[in-house]
């Protein structure tokens, strides 16, 4: 360097391709990506290979404030249809209690298209224990009128 710097007048000056004032506009939206990313990974980083795909899906549903609609909606002009959405029953989902960030929101999201096993398993033990909980109730609500027939064969 020094010898180009006699030769040519050709000062080498050491530079970063990060500024931090600069980018702050472009990071500032990843902060409810990495929020979100860490919810979803339960605290487990080694996790976030499997769950980023999901939340960064998730992030990309969600509307923005700024635009109105969700950056799918702003390039197709249609809503996405979640897989979800066809395929399972989205309203057994625990309804919020209160307004949810964005970062929650794309958490709720993540999740639910990471399909947890262990939260299908919850899911589904607790609507049969309501099943059999409404059915006994039935029973008893209508004691009278329910008779057990008992017919032979032929």
């Amino acid at each position: 360097l020094e010898y180009l710097s006699k030769k040519y007048h050709v000062f080498h000056i050491r530079i970063s391709g990060y500024n931090s004032q600069a980018n702050g506009i472009v990071e500032r939206p990843h902060f409810h990506v990495r929020d979100g990313l860490f919810k979803a990974c339960d605290g487990d980083a080694s996790l976030w290979v499997s769950r980023v795909y999901t939340t960064l899906w998730a992030d990309r549903v969600t509307v923005r404030r700024r635009l109105g609609c969700s950056p799918y909606f702003a390039v197709t002009g249609t809503n996405p249809i979640m897989p979800f959405d066809i395929a399972e029953a989205t309203y057994l989902m625990p309804v919020p209690t209160k307004m949810l960030s964005t970062a929650e929101l794309i958490v709720r999201r993540a999740i639910a298209l990471q399909k947890r096993p262990e939260q299908l398993s919850l899911l589904r033990s607790t609507v049969f224990k309501q099943r059999v909980e409404a059915a006994q109730k039935f029973e008893q609500d209508h004691a009278r009128t329910i008779k057990s027939f008992n017919f032979e064969r032929g």
